[in-house]
């Protein structure tokens, strides 16, 4: 089911916010890792998580990497994007 989440198709949202947050990972040893996750809010305030990404570090490609995703994936040209 989570690998079916990560692939849906995504409606056009007129708002999309991304964030961040900090969290431990335990592989090997336990590590600092980084979510980078987007929501969508259409204009009745309804949102939704669009997608998300673990990370090393929040940082450009990585929020780039989750961008072009959710754009082949259907969203285009958000009236806000923060």
């Amino acid at each position: 089911r989570l690998h079916g989440f990560h692939r849906r198709s995504l409606r056009n949202w007129p708002y999309v916010f991304f964030d961040g947050m900090a969290v431990k990972v335990r592989d090997v040893r336990l590590r600092d890792k980084m979510v980078i996750f987007a929501m969508g809010m259409d204009d009745e305030k309804h949102w939704e998580i669009l997608d998300w990404v673990v990370a090393d570090q929040e940082d450009e490609s990585s929020v780039r990497g989750l961008l072009g995703d959710l754009k082949r994936r259907g969203l285009t040209d958000p009236k806000l994007f923060m």
